[in-house]
This record gives C-alpha cells, structure tokens and sequence, in this order.
C-alpha cells in the first residue's frame, strides 16, 4: 500500500471556497481509478493556506497507471479552473503499518 500525498498550497486565498466545492469532486474521480481505495482530506487553509490530500493506493502499478493514463486530465482540470492561484507538490511513500 502507497500514499499518494498532494499537497495544495493556495496563492489565491479568495478560490478557498469554490476550489473546495471543486475538490470533492476530483476526489471522488480519483477514487473511481484502479487501485485508489481511500482519501484522506486534511484542511489547514485557515493554518497554513494549504489543502493535503493523502491518496491510499493499493500497489505501485496501479499509481503508475493513473500517472500514465490520467493524471494529465486530472491535473488540467484544476488549472483550466483556477489557472495560477493555487501550486500542488505531490511526493509518494509506502503506508507505515
């Protein structure tokens, strides 16, 4: 198992709330690839101007197939959206049992 760790940093505080409504959506299309089992949505907006999401993924070869067949649709929707106010970092490390 593999955590799929994005992390969402807000340059434009004012999409806060749309960008929310938008995110819940994508969450759950990321949900419906192979081998993605669970979210976990961890809101430091008020803290930190940040939004991390920790993707639990069931093997490697199911990350690399969302990297290779999706993850550009995915990422584009957000930036057609919300162009420059927001930047996402995204790192992957195995699920501590």
């Amino acid at each position: 198992m593999l955590i799929y760790d994005v992390k969402l940093e807000f340059i434009d505080k004012t999409i806060y709330s749309s960008f929310l409504v938008w995110l819940k959506d994508h969450i759950s299309i990321m949900l419906s690839f192979e081998g993605f089992e669970k979210a976990d949505l961890e809101d430091n907006f008020k803290e930190k101007n940040t939004i991390r999401i920790k993707y639990h993924v069931k093997s490697e070869k199911d990350l690399n197939n969302y990297i290779c067949n999706h993850s550009e649709k995915m990422r584009s929707e957000g930036l057609k959206l919300f162009k420059n106010s927001f930047k996402a970092s995204r790192k992957t490390y195995p699920l501590k049992s």
